[in-house]
């Protein structure tokens, strides 16, 4: 039954068909918080960040009575492999995540930010598209477990035991005889098909040979058209967290507001660079045009999928373009001319490296009046080697680097009273 069980979770499943159904992030209660600050300077996924000397760079960042809207927008495109069991499944696929919230500024002194942000809209979803099938049955296994099964029932039928009717433990020799007759079936197809890809349309024959009418119905019904979107329910979904800022320290306390946060949730808030803006630059100077600077990739943390349950660890190269104009106002270009960065994932023995995203390049806009960046554009490729389980590109092995795309917009509007 697992092989069975195999390719119908290879179909129904996501990139490479064989994500575990994802938990939603307020039903986690074992792992929420129930109080109502969190403490979280020394969380190991902290990023390091430099004191600013002069409040009014701080100030500035964020704005009293000032509402910032953000935008994530990220897709991953490749081609991967996913095994489970004894089947694997290969396709195209096409990963879209995306973040948008609003960040309420009350207060800001120059030492201390307090913000209340609100998670607007967090999702992700997965589209797939030329899905084979491949068999790796392990057939020398299944011939030895097949011949001594095989002598077990030959011995209770000369023991006269399947012949009761009444026996107790007739129907397990009579269910150990159709297990018999299914699996030296899966020899024969192992010897057949092992290695080969098979397309998914014919999947219904298999699915005919392994006496499954019911999820040979659910295929003609639902998964006929290989190309499919999933949508799940996302971590922070509608959540609103206040957050405070320290100047030189970083994110000190978080404060859930008619919620809980999962320690994925306090993970994301906290790898994420509070102030990209400011930090995305020198601190304490302001560059030139073209002069050129390498600033620490941790400050791209926010704008990974929030899955993704890593931080980046390395460094990027940025340069000041040509000042341009931009709805009116002037503004500076930033461009990340080059970047490579593990992603790691922070444990209590030391850290675990769950991938790395290289060959990034990219644009920002930043404006001049407010150092605040409206719009930026990034690219690059990327390689999750170890993904945690809710993620929907688990348990997939990469065919090749897949490539990356995040665009973020921010807009900052005068709060409403």
């Amino acid at each position: 039954m697992k092989i069975i069980k195999s390719i119908f979770c290879v179909l129904m499943g996501t990139a490479i068909m064989l994500s575990p159904a994802p938990v939603s992030a307020s039903s986690d209660a074992d792992s929420s918080s129930d109080i109502a600050s969190i403490d979280v300077l020394d969380d190991s996924w902290q990023p390091a960040y430099a004191k600013y000397n002069k409040p009014q760079n701080i100030q500035q960042a964020r704005e009293v009575g000032k509402t910032y809207k953000s935008s994530i927008a990220g897709t991953v495109r490749g081609e991967g492999i996913n095994e489970r069991w004894y089947v694997k499944g290969r396709c195209k696929y096409t990963y879209y995540y995306e973040v948008d919230s609003e960040g309420k500024v009350l207060e800001n002194d120059g030492k201390k930010i307090v913000e209340e942000r609100t998670f607007k809209k967090v999702g992700e979803s997965l589209y797939t598209d030329d899905l084979k099938l491949g068999l790796s049955l392990p057939v020398e296994q299944l011939r030895t477990l097949n011949t001594i099964l095989g002598l077990a029932v030959q011995a209770a039928g000369v023991l006269g035991a399947p012949a009761d009717g009444g026996s107790i433990i007739a129907p397990a020799f009579i269910a150990l005889g159709q297990y018999l007759k299914n699996s030296e079936k899966l020899v024969e197809w192992g010897e057949a098909l092992n290695e080969k890809e098979i397309d998914a349309k014919n999947v219904q024959i298999i699915l005919e040979m392994l006496g499954c009418p019911d999820i040979k119905k659910i295929i003609n019904q639902k998964l006929m058209d290989v190309r499919h979107a999933l949508h799940i329910p996302q971590l922070l979904q509608g959540k609103t967290v206040r957050i405070e800022f320290e100047n030189g320290k970083g994110i000190t306390k978080l404060t859930p507001i008619g919620c809980q946060l999962s320690d994925e949730e306090k993970e994301y808030i906290i790898r994420g660079n509070y102030l990209l803006d400011k930090y995305i630059l020198p601190v304490d100077h302001e560059v030139e045009v073209d002069e050129k600077w390498r600033v620490d990739a941790a400050v791209l943390g926010g704008l990974l999928d929030s899955r993704l349950r890593a931080k980046p660890q390395g460094a990027i190269v940025l340069g000041r373009d040509e000042d341009e104009d931009y709805k009116g106002k002037n503004a500076w270009i930033l461009k990340l001319e080059q970047g490579k960065a593990n992603l790691v994932a922070p444990e209590e023995d030391g850290e675990t490296l769950c991938g790395n995203i290289s060959n990034v390049t990219g644009r920002c806009i930043m404006l001049e009046s407010t150092s605040t960046i409206v719009e930026a554009r990034l690219s690059g490729n990327a390689e999750y080697d170890k993904i945690d389980d809710k993620h929907l590109l688990y348990n997939t092995r990469f065919k090749t680097k897949p490539e990356f795309e995040i665009h973020y917009t921010c807009k900052v509007e005068d709060t409403k009273k």
